[in-house]
């Protein structure tokens, strides 16, 4: 599979500096610094209204010879609002101009929340709810494997999806999903690896050194702050690296791809260097144990919809 291929052979690091908070010359700023540093990994979303600038900086790369194609790695995502089959292909081309590219490395969907679209990038809502369009997520992989086999997408996934969601998915496709992009530090994570990697599924944790711009918002402070962990910090201390080096290797040990979010160019910069160092069995254990075990990301704004990923998680254990 692609994306297998690809993160077996180079450094499986992808950079997050893209989000709903970060556009225009801040993101320019940072995705130059990160790929003169050497990230060849980008994640971005439509819903994140910043592919054209990333698209923008790619193609400078690209025209001045600094980078090839084949080099980069980047993946998009189907947003909730167009998840029925024709809008599937339509919404990637969208993508593609925004990127100024040809095809998508990995194409994921979202969320596996279908909703009503708003004015543009936005959801529609209503009491601070998005509102419901219920879409059967056979419908949108069938649109998937698609776009797969034109060869706009070398590779096709599912982010944010619950188990029972993904087993369906990959009990009743012709295309199997090659990547799985969650949240790190969830217990889900765990289960998600050890359940699925028999299917050649590879995995893409986003929120590895937890979330602590939402300590006001949806989670509590100890889900938010892993970096701050007395284990993490005594490993950290040991081996002479930084907290968010040990997290971000104690997951790429266990052969999860990662998904570092920052805009500092010292941090992308030392979330880049892993390679000079390794965490022994103890170590791996100790963080395991300790690790938060906590979604992260709720989606308090589709509560109510009947495909909200955490409605079902008293089965998973």
């Amino acid at each position: 599979m692609y994306i297998s291929e690809v993160l077996s052979k180079q450094s499986p690091f992808h950079i997050q500096i893209f989000s709903l908070h970060v556009t225009g010359d801040e993101l320019r700023t940072s995705l130059d610094a990160a790929l003169k540093i050497g990230y060849r990994h980008i994640d971005t979303a439509y819903i994140y209204n910043n592919e054209d600038v990333v698209g923008e900086v790619l193609s400078n790369w690209l025209a001045s010879g600094r980078i090839k194609r084949e080099e980069l790695f980047v993946t998009t995502k189907l947003p909730g609002f167009s998840h029925r089959k024709a809008y599937v292909e339509p919404t990637l081309l969208e993508s593609l101009r925004n990127l100024k590219l040809d095809y998508i490395d990995l194409y994921l969907i979202h969320v596996p929340m279908g909703m009503k679209r708003g004015t543009g990038e936005i959801y529609a809502t209503e009491n601070d709810q998005v509102i419901v369009d219920v879409v059967d997520h056979m419908e949108t992989w069938k649109a998937m494997e698609e776009i797969y086999k034109k060869g706009l997408a070398r590779s096709i996934g599912l982010s944010n999806f619950n188990l029972l969601q993904l087993q369906r998915v990959v009990s009743n496709c012709s295309v199997k999903p090659h990547n799985l992009q969650a949240n790190a530090l969830s217990l889900l994570c765990q289960l998600y690896v050890r359940r699925f990697r028999k299917h050649n599924i590879s995995f893409t944790a986003y929120g590895p050194l937890g979330a602590p711009y939402r300590l006001k918002s949806e989670a509590n402070e100890s889900a938010c702050m892993p970096l701050q962990d007395p284990t993490v910090l005594s490993i950290a201390s040991k081996l002479g690296k930084s907290p968010a080096q040990v997290l971000l290797k104690w997951l790429l040990q266990r052969g999860i791809a990662v998904i570092p979010r920052s805009t500092n160019e010292n941090r992308i910069r030392e979330n880049f260097e892993l390679s000079d160092f390794t965490l022994d069995d103890a170590d791996m254990a100790a963080l395991s144990n300790v690790s938060v075990r906590r979604q992260l990301f709720l989606y308090t704004w589709a509560l109510n919809h009947p495909d909200h990923p955490n409605t079902t998680l008293v089965q998973y254990f």
